[in-house]
């Protein structure tokens, strides 16, 4: 009796202790830092990797990608790995539940160096305006070293696609004026003639005029 309550006791401070842990990697938001680069980078490396166009969103320190589906009963597994440095990665996502139920939810696991450091239970579906999928639990979370490669990673991918845009909104104003130009048909010499023309602009008989009377008035003060 006396060893059942000591093992009671045990396993309330172990689910205390998950709870505790759980909450932490919630509140400082490792889940979705770890959804969103699966979801938005990682599981689109073996394909971006071999695009001429979409190889410039792949984190440089990133190789040997690849990606893999295998049909199992209980649902297909999609494996993605990748090395960055001496730390390889392995990325398992399994679809769990009936496809033609609203059931379906899938568990996502993350190894590094073959020991399993991270794990969630997510959903996919219309719940926020940037992502399509959340977490409904966290499974698992021995430790963070893999936290500092994700958060580099997602910086990155940030960094150049804003740069892309950036250059894609120039493109399209560069466009916008050369549209103008042929619409209206106007042309180098039309714009020289305008800036010509600007009343804020002088003919030089007037910046003549104007220095004569600044000089006459300068000797009339005695200021020559």
């Amino acid at each position: 009796m006396w060893r059942s309550k000591e093992v009671e006791s045990q396993a309330t401070k172990i689910k205390e202790e998950v709870e505790h842990k759980k909450r932490s990697a919630e509140t400082r938001g490792l889940d979705l830092l770890f959804l969103d680069v699966y979801h938005r980078s990682l599981r689109h490396y073996p394909a971006w990797l071999v695009s001429l166009h979409d190889r410039q969103y792949v984190y440089p320190e990133v190789r040997e990608a690849t990606s893999t589906i295998i049909k199992e009963p209980l649902g297909d597994v999609q494996t993605t790995e990748f090395s960055i440095g001496e730390r390889k990665y392995k990325i398992t996502s399994q679809r769990r539940g009936n496809v033609l139920t609203t059931d379906t939810f899938y568990i996502v696991e993350m190894y590094l160096n073959g020991e399993k450091v991270f794990s969630v239970s997510e959903k996919h579906g219309i719940r926020t305006r940037t992502r399509n999928y959340y977490t409904l639990d966290i499974n698992a979370y021995v430790n963070e070293s893999w936290v500092e490669d994700f958060q580099k990673i997602k910086a990155y991918e940030e960094g150049i696609r804003k740069e892309a845009e950036g250059k894609q909104q120039e493109e399209t104003e560069e466009q916008e004026i050369e549209k103008l130009i042929k619409n209206f048909g106007i042309h180098a010499v039309d714009i020289q003639r305008r800036v010509k023309s600007s009343p804020y602009a002088l003919p030089w008989w007037m910046w003549v005029i104007l220095f004569v009377l600044a000089f006459l008035l300068l000797g009339k003060f005695g200021l020559l």
